[in-house]
């Protein structure tokens, strides 16, 4: 498998598997060699999972200080309309004003140590792929097509949790975001260098961005290079219009919208009450009315039918 590294090199490992073409008389409808996948949000239900558990930590944090919830909850308004950039939820807490307000000069890192390893392993045990993605998966590659995913995730992230989906081996190429921060160059173009591998089967390249891999056709080019497909035998499933969808489109790749991925939105607890990442997700899709792909996917499978005519 390879890794593109990012923010500033972006890191692809390729997998050495073998996936038969389909054969002359092959009944399908596209001459589709790859799928190209998103990673949260698409084959696993990110938002939600988080969400749920934010919710349960919120919680535990209103039980063990006797600050309400709803205190507790604009508390970490406040922490995350200066850290915006903040994900891991639990770092907010020794920011929290009201709870650094009930325990003065305490270390609440470790105060709220069991709450935090609680709303670790729930998050665990929410991360589960999408009802019919082992479905669309296997029935892509029975078909003879090559599978990549595309995420501005971390690359361990990824990994980690391809392993815990049960996904991982189904894969052929994965481009996600390194940990390490190298600076930025404006004045370098963007450029793809062969590094050492951290294993026998890997080869690793980098590119020159400011940010994450997505919405960069190079990287999307350079991916259907590695796989050796043209744009046209290539599709791009993902759960946003502009970053993937549209992405794809520009580079003549199929765009397939992974509607599913966005349902949640709907139905979020408090994630779209605190931070102003999904304050801006969620206005976003109460205001788009269309999206421009190829197709609109409702559901996993149906992009087997979308594609080859059946979803058998």
């Amino acid at each position: 498998m390879l890794v593109f590294r990012l923010p500033n090199r972006i890191s692809m490992w390729k997998l050495q598997t073998c996936v038969s073409s389909p054969g002359p008389e092959s009944p399908l409808m596209r001459d589709i060699r790859l799928a190209v996948f998103d990673f949260d949000n698409t084959l696993w239900e990110n938002v939600g999972a988080h969400d749920r558990a934010f919710m349960g930590l919120v919680c535990d944090l209103s039980a063990s200080s006797g600050i309400s919830q709803m205190d507790i909850i604009n508390g970490m308004q406040s922490v995350f309309a200066e850290h915006a950039t903040m994900f891991q939820y639990p770092c907010a807490i020794p920011c929290h004003p009201a709870l650094k307000a009930a325990h003065p000069g305490e270390d609440l890192v470790q105060r709220y140590a069991l709450e935090v390893e609680v709303f670790e392993k729930l998050l665990q045990s929410f991360v589960k792929p999408y009802d019919g993605i082992f479905l669309l998966l296997e029935g892509l590659r029975a078909r003879g097509v090559r599978l990549a995913c595309y995420s501005d995730a971390s690359a361990s992230r990824v990994f980690r949790q391809m392993e815990e989906l049960g996904i991982g081996h189904l894969f052929d190429l994965v481009c996600a975001a390194d940990e390490e921060d190298a600076p930025f160059c404006p004045d370098e173009p963007v450029r793809y260098v062969s590094l050492e591998g951290t294993c026998s089967f890997a080869r690793r390249m980098a590119v020159n961005t400011e940010h994450g891999p997505k919405s960069h056709l190079e990287i999307l080019q350079a991916i259907l290079a590695e796989m050796k497909v043209r744009p046209d035998q290539a599709v791009m499933v993902g759960d946003h219009p502009i970053r993937d969808v549209a992405m794809a489109r520009k580079c003549g790749v199929v765009g397939i919208y992974a509607a599913w991925g966005r349902k949640i939105l709907e139905r979020l607890e408090v994630l779209d009450k605190v931070h102003p990442y999904f304050m801006r997700m969620c206005a976003e899709a109460k205001t788009l009315s269309k999206v421009d792909a190829e197709f609109v996917a409702e559901y996993p499978e149906s992009i087997l039918d979308f594609l080859f005519g059946d979803a058998s």
